[in-house]
């Protein structure tokens, strides 16, 4: 089997046009996590322009506030803002709450908000900062699919979009938390995807491109910082490749995420680990191919160890 080459982007392109799906999320409800800004705002303002009713949920309560008005001058559906900490099971409950309340349904989870460490395991001094990552980048995302799952299975009906990371599948120095938190979200999300089978729930995960976010801010201490050398030379390669200018456009994983929502025939690809740069078409294409599926054949975009 040969193994194709996909196209790569770095902004929207014609298979994921916000106009292939005008309207076409009319009278469905997203709630979107780590909405106030970055790539969790875009991704509000797209599920919003395709014509479903969005919650934004965020810590930053004047961050949502704003997004809801954009949404509300651009006259697309209803959007509300919901200031909470997902990794605070009583806030998720609220947060529920106040989303079924205002919508009664929300079939559509997109699990978006999360956070960085950047640090040296060894002269780690306070490990809740470690632990704290998987408390926001894993226990968050499960336990909002945890509340909102039910629902969505007796309705036979619901996606889910986990928004992760190249750090889940390819190792990298003093990122342990961030790397093994994006890891295990992928997993979860593969081993979900087998418990869904026949219920019309569908699951996916994002790798959402390289883009500019604020997820660096407070990631690192700068004490630490200074006194390895590796470390140093780490943050300031970050810091430069995101001030560069160059990054990818959150419109990227933002029109993405609402063409996996949006057509059916992408639920084809549940399961799998996707890739925001690889143009998505081309990817279903090649999974849909019976006589040589490269894919399946060799089971790309699964996490495994191949062993001898």
């Amino acid at each position: 089997m040969s193994t194709p080459k996909l196209d790569r982007h770095s902004t929207t392109y014609p298979f994921i046009e916000p106009s292939r799906f005008t309207h076409a999320l009319n009278g469905q409800a997203a709630l979107i996590t780590g909405a106030g800004r970055g790539i969790g705002k875009a991704i509000a303002l797209a599920f919003a322009r395709a014509g479903a009713n969005v919650i934004c949920v965020s810590r930053t309560k004047q961050e949502i506030d704003l997004v809801v008005q954009q949404i509300a001058e651009k006259d697309y559906a209803k959007a509300i803002a919901v200031c909470g900490d997902v990794s605070d099971d009583s806030d998720v409950c609220r947060i529920v709450a106040e989303a079924t309340k205002a919508f009664a349904t929300v079939g559509i989870l997109v699990n978006n908000a999360g956070i960085d460490r950047i640090g040296s395991l060894e002269h780690e001094t306070n490990f809740l900062d470690w632990w704290r990552v998987f408390e926001v980048n894993m226990q968050g995302p499960a336990a909002l699919t945890r509340h909102l799952l039910p629902k969505m299975v007796a309705q036979r009906q619901g996606v889910i979009i986990h928004i992760g990371s190249r750090n889940a599948i390819y190792n990298h120095p003093f990122m342990t938390a961030y790397s093994a938190s994006k890891a295990a979200l992928l997993r979860f999300h593969q081993c979900l995807h087998l418990e869904l089978e026949g219920t019309n729930v569908q699951t996916f995960y994002l790798q959402p491109g390289d883009v500019t976010t604020s997820l660096m801010d407070g990631a690192s201490k700068s004490e630490e910082v200074l006194k390895l050398p590796r470390l140093q030379t780490l943050v300031a390669d970050m810091r430069e490749t995101m001030d560069s200018g160059q990054s990818d456009s959150p419109d990227l994983a933002a029109n993405t995420c609402v063409a996996l929502a949006a057509d059916p025939d992408i639920h084809l690809l549940g399961g799998l680990y996707l890739d925001a740069n690889q143009d998505l078409g081309q990817l279903l294409e090649h999974f849909r191919d019976s006589k040589e599926n490269v894919i399946r054949g060799k089971r790309l975009y699964t996490m495994k160890v191949d062993l001898l």
